[in-house]
């Protein structure tokens, strides 16, 4: 089957991957593979069938897209992220059954660990009990184990999330409790391929803590559980809507309720990304950060303006924290991250990741916003944050809007120019680093409608009509380092 219907992309409903194919360019289409929040990308020729999509060009590997709970308390948790509390112990032989599971070996410094699972012959995993006095609430392990003051012969003992390998759950610790799809409000069909403009999906999920396990095998001893069982205590309680939309994105609305206390500093921020593949030109956007100077691996010096993009040439040497001092307006920190690659001097694609300027948590009118805006790691991957919290008590709740698109920067002047549905209306962003007199294509059912401008920097010129054309088109003429935010109210 191949996409033909303007406004339409492709889906399939593999268990729990969902498929999609959009519209990419005039020569090209993204088939997009959707598991457990991460995102494989690949780039295929437009008159490409969707069965033969592993013909395609590799873009993005991502196994890191959706983003944990990071706490002091107990590290980063939840998504694709496990305990990091946790150790993988090898041995030649351990001789050890599920028998022995609940029972504790001791470390040099006299610290308890349990034996959570046993993995094969040589293998078992073991955590630490908590101890809510301190931060951390687990204690690292030091030096050798020991059972019963006997030295055990271990050839390594290394850190490893917990629950991969006997959890049925979509990742470490997350419980799911449903998962629902639509598309354009019928039921998707599994394992069958379907054209639609819409598709919904709805995950209820429960956030499960290492300490809830640990208390219940210490109770049930000879007993395996998952770490997301459902006779486990939860921290918190998440309920995802994602929409998967024709101009390569998806939206995402969370609703997250803390159910315990939580006495150490947390964050979210619900979106990231990894993983791109094959291409050697990387340029960086967060429009509204101040310039700032940094250090390269190789331990040059360098400053950057990320209000353009601004070329990356190696890997910075320590992960950077931006706050909202770190911003041009602290009333208004930055809500788009935007990564543009390419090869050489030619820019072929762009990862757009936002928060909603009128939903949730981020929006204008909201107090509620965290002050840590995002995190540049040495991988040079990028991790916005929204929400942040010390002393949050049970029952504290928030929502936050959010999106993941990819984008053409061939397909127009622009630098960077997407645009997508949200709750309250289509939303597009243009950044432009070159003067250019421009026509954006809006969907065609916005034709005739009303738009504002949100936001503005630098000199743009837009219709005095302030309407969009009957064709669906927007002509504008925009100067050198300028961008805005167009909205249409729906």
């Amino acid at each position: 089957m191949k996409l033909t219907a303007p406004g339409k992309f492709l889906l399939r409903k593999c268990g729990r991957e969902i498929q999609t194919l959009c519209r990419f360019s005039r020569e090209k289409n993204i088939f997009n593979r959707f598991l457990d929040g991460n995102n494989y990308s690949f780039f295929l020729p437009a008159d490409t069938d969707f069965e033969n999509w592993q013909q395609g060009e590799p873009l993005h590997e991502g196994w890191d897209d959706i983003a944990p709970l990071m706490s002091n308390f107990y590290g980063t948790i939840g998504a694709n992220h496990g305990s990091p509390f946790a150790y993988k112990v090898t041995m030649i032989r351990h001789w050890y059954t599920d028998s022995d599971i609940g029972k504790f070996l001791t470390d040099d410094a006299g610290n308890r660990f349990f034996i959570v699972q046993i993995l094969n012959f040589s293998e078992f995993i073991i955590h630490g009990e908590a101890f809510p006095e301190q931060t951390p609430c687990f204690k690292n392990l030091q030096g050798s184990l020991y059972d019963n003051g006997r030295k055990l012969n271990t050839d390594t003992i290394r850190k490893t999330q917990l629950g991969h390998t006997r959890s049925d759950q979509l990742s470490p610790h997350y419980r799911f409790n449903q998962i629902s799809l639509s598309a354009d409000g019928k039921a998707v069909p599994e394992n069958t391929v379907i054209e639609c403009s819409r598709a919904d999906l709805h995950w209820d999920v429960d956030l499960c803590l290492a300490d809830a396990l640990v208390e219940h095998i210490k109770t049930h001893p000879g007993e395996y559980i998952s770490p997301t069982d459902p006779r486990l205590p939860a921290a918190a309680h998440l309920e995802f809507d994602f929409q998967f939309q024709p101009e390569n994105v998806y939206t995402i609305d969370c609703k997250f309720e803390f159910l315990q206390d939580f006495h150490a500093e947390h964050r979210f921020g619900m979106i990231q990304h990894y993983g791109t593949i094959g291409f050697d030109r990387h340029e960086k956007l967060v429009p509204g950060l101040k310039p700032f100077e940094f250090e390269y691996s190789t331990g040059e010096k360098a400053s950057a303006d990320f209000n353009r993009p601004t070329v990356m040439n190696g890997f910075i040497n320590a992960n950077r924290y931006f706050f909202k001092a770190d911003c041009l307006d602290p009333e208004d920190p930055p809500r788009r991250y935007i990564d543009i690659f390419g090869k050489g001097d030619i820019r072929q694609f762009g990862i757009a990741l936002g928060y909603s300027e009128s939903c949730g948590i981020t929006a204008r009118a909201s107090a509620d916003r965290g002050d840590l805006v995002f995190m540049l790691p040495v991988t040079n991957k990028i991790y916005p944050f929204a929400y942040s919290g010390y002393e949050t008590k049970a029952g504290t709740t928030f929502t936050l809007s959010a999106y993941r698109q990819y984008f053409d920067p061939a397909a127009s002047n622009a630098a960077a120019g997407y645009g997508h549905f949200e709750r309250d209306g289509y939303w597009f962003y243009a950044c432009f680093d070159k003067a250019a007199d421009e026509t954006l294509q809006l969907p065609a059912e916005l034709a005739g409608k009303s738009f504002e401008i949100t936001k503005i920097c630098g000199n743009v010129n837009f219709p005095a009509s302030g309407k969009i054309d009957a064709d669906g088109k927007v002509k504008i003429s925009a100067g050198a380092d300028s961008s805005f935010t167009l909205h249409v109210k729906l």
